[in-house]
């Protein structure tokens, strides 16, 4: 079914029953099917009332919330807010008393709000990346590495410790903090909070967690994807052959992972603790881990690894270290911070906004960028290693940026801003750069006419890596999931599903799947119709739809064909 949506602008919402969809200041109604307009303006945030029958919408600069009754379309009150605020975003609590609305320029404020009767209940000094939870309802905002927790009985408190990740279970009521040096663990009930001193080896059994992947890497041949992940409280890379991948295997880490990386074509895999300065070194025929400590001043956060897999440059926002792989020993404490790329020759590498060569380890050039205004987020060097793409934000997060530099001098060629929530930026050839966001897609940027061309529609990207190849991007579009995508097409290749108990399977553009077959009584199909959603297991959706699974019609249809080498045959 196509909906037309010329009129109405703005964000698209489902509401929970599933009868409606909200776009912007419009309703467009399932069982009707018609539009109807709730307010005359320019684009507008919105947000569902947990039982569907509100619908809080906010235009901006108005300094005014409304909510509107569904059924009758009547508006039924304004919360006024801060008219300089900006609205971000907007949550209901789960009983649908409260609504937590981030206000970027209040302060840098979250509101909350009473719903019913619109009166400031509180501000929470903190705005990011807001969860609600149940029973007993709290608010927690995570933001710039800390944490606060609001409730209705308590208020506000800060969470213990500083917060270098947080992992929500999939219900969204078991979570896990990961401090500097312990681990806080939340019960289901959320009324007991555990602190775990020290590293891993005195993790107790905490409640059980939603396998969780927070990093992903693709090896440099282009044969195999590496994801580094959460499982209860011990961190695991799980890999798989992209000829086969149905078939994958883990290998057992001690620590939660900051980041992972291939060293060159060597088999082995570099990946920095989380919460100290260890690095795990894997090797990925054998499965045996080592651990070493190439310290530094505070946590590390970037890894990247030298083109033949010899060295490894990591490190932080003030210092990187550059080390030894085979031997695991420091070779040099950098005064450079992060994040690292290395040219595909290995003579040398940039660090945030300085060009060093790779022998000396001097400084050779330094990018024509103002670093108190601007901080890197990513950096790669062209195929040709005679230029740099840079990305970043403003320091105070008004925005994202693309730069073009020139290597020799460091002078910025080009730049263009970018959409909000980049996370990926690399060469496609000397003359394309892809670019992915969290929400917009992947885009491919011509560098000499700097036309756009769009690769992927809209997606809920976390993360993407691109082959090295350049024949597909892996994106990460949810805790379990990866969407391989052909750069070429756009079109999705295959999405690749894997379990906490170690099944796979992988799912077909056309719905068809096949894998483990410990799988096969998880499967259920979420059907929208006009009455709402319909779960059915697979035995109701072939008598009510006459679809039934076929398996021999999964067939990954890769860009090229991929093979397997020697070398990275998958350990039992």
């Amino acid at each position: 079914m196509t909906i037309d949506s010329s009129r109405p602008t703005g964000n698209v919402s489902w509401s929970p029953s599933g009868r409606y969809i909200a776009r912007g200041p419009a309703i467009y109604d399932l069982h009707t099917r018609e539009w109807s307009p709730l307010l005359n303006g320019r684009e507008v945030l919105n947000a569902w009332s947990p039982d569907s029958e509100s619908l809080a919408t906010y235009l901006p600069n108005s300094g005014v919330i409304k909510i509107w009754n569904i059924e009758t379309r009547e508006l039924l009150r304004e919360i006024p807010t801060d008219a300089v605020s900006q609205i971000s975003s907007m949550a209901w609590s789960p009983d649908g008393k409260y609504l937590a609305l981030c206000q970027r320029y209040r302060s840098q404020a979250m509101g909350i709000y009473d719903a019913v009767t619109g009166a400031e209940v509180a501000v929470v000094k903190s705005h990011g990346r807001c969860v609600w939870t149940r029973n007993p309802q709290r608010l927690f905002v995570f933001q710039g590495g800390q944490a606060v927790c609001w409730s209705p009985d308590t208020g506000e408190q800060p969470v213990l410790g500083v917060v270098g990740s947080a992992f929500l279970s999939a219900d969204g009521r078991s979570m896990a903090k990961m401090g500097r040096s312990n681990l806080t663990l939340i019960d289901r009930a959320l009324d007991r909070e555990t602190v775990v001193p020290g590293g891993p080896e005195n993790f107790g059994e905490g409640p059980l967690l939603a396998m969780y992947s927070n990093c992903m890497a693709i090896d440099p041949s282009g044969q195999m994807v590496a994801n580094h992940g959460l499982a209860k409280t011990r961190g695991y890379v799980r890999m798989a052959s992209l000829a086969r991948l149905a078939k994958c295997s883990s290998i057992p880490f001690e620590h939660p992972s900051a980041g992972i990386a291939w060293a060159g074509s060597t088999g082995s895999l570099v990946s920095p603790v989380s919460f100290n300065t260890q690095i795990e070194i894997a090797d990925t025929v054998t499965g045996l881990v080592r651990v070493v400590d190439w310290g530094c001043d505070g946590q590390f956060k970037w890894v990247t690894c030298s083109p033949n897999g010899q060295m490894a440059l990591v490190g932080n926002t003030q210092t990187s270290v550059l080390a030894d792989i085979t031997t695991g020993g420091i070779m040099k404490q950098l005064p450079f911070p992060g994040p690292f790329a290395w040219s595909s020759t290995g003579d040398r590498f940039v660090a945030s906004s300085s060009v060093c060569d790779a022998r000396t380890l001097k400084r050779i050039a330094t990018v024509d960028i103002d670093m108190s205004v601007f901080r890197i987020v990513s950096a790669q060097f062209s195929p040709d290693n005679r230029q740099l793409a840079l990305s970043g934000r403003a320091t105070d997060d008004s925005g994202e940026y693309l730069w073009l530099i020139e290597l020799q001098s460091g002078q910025v060629l080009d730049s263009r801003r970018l959409a909000s929530g980049t996370v990926c930026c690399e060469w496609l050839d000397e003359n394309s750069i892809i670019v992915a966001d969290r929400s917009g897609g992947i885009s491919q940027i011509n560098i000499s006419d700097r036309s756009v061309r769009t690769v992927h529609e809209k997606d809920d990207l976390w993360t993407v890596e691109i082959d090295p190849k350049h024949r597909f991007a892996a994106c990460r579009t949810g805790r379990s999931t990866v969407k391989f995508v052909n750069l070429r097409t756009g079109k999705t290749i295959v999405t690749w599903l894997y379990t906490n108990e170690g099944h796979n399977m992988v799912l077909s553009p056309e719905g068809h799947w096949r894998g483990d077959p410990e799988i096969a009584h998880k499967i259920v199909y979420v059907v929208e119709t006009v009455d709402g959603q319909e779960t059915l297991t697979p035995a109701q959706m072939a008598e009510k739809y006459g679809w039934v699974n076929n398996p021999s019609k999964v067939v990954v249809n890769w860009p090229e064909p991929i093979t397997e080498s020697d070398f990275m045959t998958i350990p039992p």
